[in-house]
């Protein structure tokens, strides 16, 4: 076999289906650039205090504002690879067990209670839910809490006005 010269029209196509692709390329580049701003903007505006862990460690890997603010914790980067036990911030170590256990057992954990102490010192009850997430084969945590302090204050003056 003799190898052949491409022909001009060979070569004219080819480059024609390699600008193609490259040009479908870049649009899905931007569809990604695109959802993950848009996915920033969600994680950041939520009031929802938000914490993303590793499944094996629960190593932090990223808290929106509302997390931080929950904490009185004022900058990321004090938390970004650091665990909830080294941030000392859930009272109830036993719950925490319980919590974890039941994110293997289950893969989620749903509005469950929990006590945390603020950098400040403040006490703070939440609403806890947990769900199991897998991104790019690496398995992950999703925790998202909501401070629940009005809620017990309703519930302590409902109860007053039945004891009345």
């Amino acid at each position: 076999m003799i190898n052949e010269k491409p022909s001009y029209k060979d070569l004219k196509n080819r480059i024609t289906q390699l600008e193609k692709g490259i040009a479908e390329n870049k649009s899905i580049l931007e569809k990604a650039v695109e959802n993950e701003q848009k996915f920033s903007l969600l994680f950041e505006s939520l009031p929802l205090a938000i914490n993303f862990t590793k499944f094996e460690n629960e190593e932090i890997v990223d808290v929106n504002k509302a997390f931080l603010n929950l904490t009185d914790i004022e900058d990321k980067n004090l938390v970004i690879g650091k665990t909830t036990p080294e941030l000392e911030l859930l009272i109830d170590v036993e719950k925490r067990k319980e919590i974890i256990e039941q994110t293997q057992q289950n893969g989620y954990v749903r509005n469950v209670k929990i006590t945390f102490l603020t950098k400040k010192g403040e006490v703070r009850n939440l609403i806890s839910n947990r769900t199991t997430v897998l991104v790019n084969n690496t398995k992950y945590i999703l925790d998202i809490f909501k401070e629940i302090a009005e809620l017990l204050q309703y519930q302590r003056e409902l109860q007053k006005t039945k004891e009345k």
